[in-house]
């Protein structure tokens, strides 16, 4: 149920919306687009070719000039003008985005100083960091599996999620925040949530009645450095878990 859930929905995704592939520059600032890198390119031809009295290159200036400063009043309204009430860490933090001062850091291997890692194959990295996030949990590790109710009583005793429970919980979520692993963004779940409310109530009491997890439920573990040089895996990095935004409606249901 599941599988043809997110397979009709991202159907329509690659229909309405499809990824547009795009080339970006790191050393672009925050506000740049794709319509204001042609007309750049557009006036440097200009110039090169002929020059700067040229009436070419001087009506490619202008239009550079008119939508430069459009792109960083978009960019001013939408990511900086709104957290002048908030922390302001987070404010000038932007403020050196829109400055360009901030710099990318790098990917994580490049911040990994560990002798015992070092020469690892990446999936073998990941593994040990993956064991490392798993220590502090050994001594809850269960023997064996637990064991699942008959099926007669499971469906006698497990409880029914409503779907009125479901659609609220979906109108409420943050479009904001990242989606998880199914990659559905929150902004659909939200816009649509007395469309998709029953789907997603169906599938839930499927999984409690079941008294089974699906695999597309489960949540993505990203390592977060919580320094710039790490030099010990065992306190240098935490766990950042991405979930299924459905995996989180159907534990609030539960609760």
């Amino acid at each position: 149920m599941l599988k043809v859930f997110y397979e009709v929905i991202h159907t329509g995704l690659d229909i309405l919306t499809p990824i547009k592939k795009v080339r970006v520059n790191t050393s672009d600032a925050p506000w740049i687009t794709q319509h204001l890198k042609p007309l750049i390119m557009k006036r440097q031809k200009a110039f090169h070719k002929l020059g700067i009295a040229s009436l070419q290159y001087k009506l490619y200036r202008n239009l550079v000039n008119r939508e430069r400063n459009l792109c960083k009043g978009k960019f001013y309204k939408l990511k900086v003008e709104k957290i002048k009430d908030e922390d302001p860490k987070v404010w000038w933090r932007d403020v050196k985005r829109l400055s360009g001062a901030y710099q990318y850091s790098g990917d994580l291997i490049s911040k990994i100083h560990v002798d015992e890692v070092h020469d690892l194959y990446f999936q073998d990295l990941a593994n040990a960091i993956n064991k490392t996030f798993l220590y502090p949990l050994e001594e809850y590790r269960l023997d064996k599996p637990l064991a699942r109710l008959p099926t007669d009583e499971a469906l006698s005793e497990s409880p029914e999620v409503s779907e009125l429970c479901v659609y609220k919980l979906l109108s409420k979520i943050n479009p904001s925040k990242t989606n998880g692993p199914d990659e559905i963004p929150n902004w659909l779940l939200r816009e649509y949530a007395d469309f998709l409310a029953l789907h997603v109530c169906k599938i839930t009491n499927a999984s409690i009645k079941e008294q089974r997890l699906p695999r597309m439920l489960l949540a993505n573990v990203s390592p977060l450095p919580k320094k710039k040089i790490i030099n010990d895996i065992n306190k240098d990095l935490r766990p950042i878990s991405l979930t299924s935004c459905i995996s989180k409606v159907a534990e609030d249901c539960v609760i």
